[in-house]
């Protein structure tokens, strides 16, 4: 006890000499979880927050996680109602497609699926054989109602200005059992990276920062023909990793794969690895 009561106040101590030397800057995600897990997610945590303020805005899940880490009513109002100029609002982009299949099967409880829908919205209009399609995957009906009435936003663009062209020089790749007619070839995760050509990197959750989770997230996806990933399987990961690692590669964008002359899916793994620095 006496231990974590000497962190917090270094902890305190720090941010207050970073106060006295400028400006106090806004608190950031981290800094707000290691104020409740140095326990100072009370009264003295809260006054900081509200003198501070915030530089992101805080969802209704972050919220709860720090509720769930132990932080008491009063310091979640003050977060709640701390101001926070812009921040991270920007990084929030809306779910694709890809996304909302994948959190639904990677096993995400349909309630935090549902919050996510509601807090980012969608760029895709979702129609009635994609929502059938997720409640056979396992999707709640709040995750139904959540799409149906999501905010719909226009699909990012990011890796759409210069559309890839195939890759005639990389040789044709062998379909299994010889057949050069498939739809779909297996390809492995390292010779598919290095067909990357855009690439976005996952954000470290701040509470699995916070709590030094680390570690491998696997999965299987389906690259298109067009260069897009087109669907996503987790085959295994910490499951407070799993959310940023899916936001991540979903975006990402390959140079179209040839066979025979034709672009065709691919289907690889993909391995993110987070490791927490020393």
């Amino acid at each position: 006890m006496a231990i974590r009561m000497l962190a917090g106040l270094l902890f305190v101590a720090g941010l207050v000499s970073a106060a006295q030397q400028a400006q106090p800057k806004p608190l950031s995600k981290e800094q707000v979880v290691a104020l409740v897990r140095n326990g100072l997610g009370d009264d003295s945590g809260a006054k900081m927050v509200k003198e501070r303020g915030l530089d992101f805005a805080p969802a209704r899940d972050f919220v709860e996680s720090l509720r769930i880490v132990g932080a008491h009513e009063v310091f979640i109002q003050a977060v709640q109602e701390a101001t926070h100029p812009g921040g991270e609002l920007h990084a929030k982009k809306a779910l694709n497609r890809v996304q909302v299949k994948a959190l639904v099967n990677a096993g995400i409880a349909s309630s935090r699926v549902a919050t996510l829908l509601s807090e980012r919205g969608i760029d895709f209009e979702p129609t009635d054989d994609f929502l059938q399609q997720l409640r056979t995957d396992g999707a709640g009906q709040d995750v139904v109602d959540a799409l149906k009435t999501a905010e719909r936003v226009k699909p990012p663009e990011e890796a759409l200005a210069h559309p890839p062209q195939p890759d005639s020089e990389m040789g044709t790749p062998q379909a299994p059992g010889g057949d050069t007619k498939a739809h779909r070839i297996q390809v492995g995760g390292q010779v598919q990276s290095a067909r990357l050509i855009y690439k976005e990197s996952p954000v470290y959750p701040p509470l699995a920062k916070a709590a030094r989770i680390q570690g491998l997230v696997r999965m299987e996806a389906i690259i298109g023909k067009d260069g897009t990933v087109q669907d996503i399987k987790v085959i295994s990961g910490q499951p407070f990793l799993i959310e940023s690692a899916l936001e991540a590669v979903s975006r990402w964008r390959y140079q179209p794969t040839l066979l025979s002359g034709e672009p065709v899916e691919v289907a690889t793994e993909i391995d993110i690895n987070f490791t927490l620095g020393k």
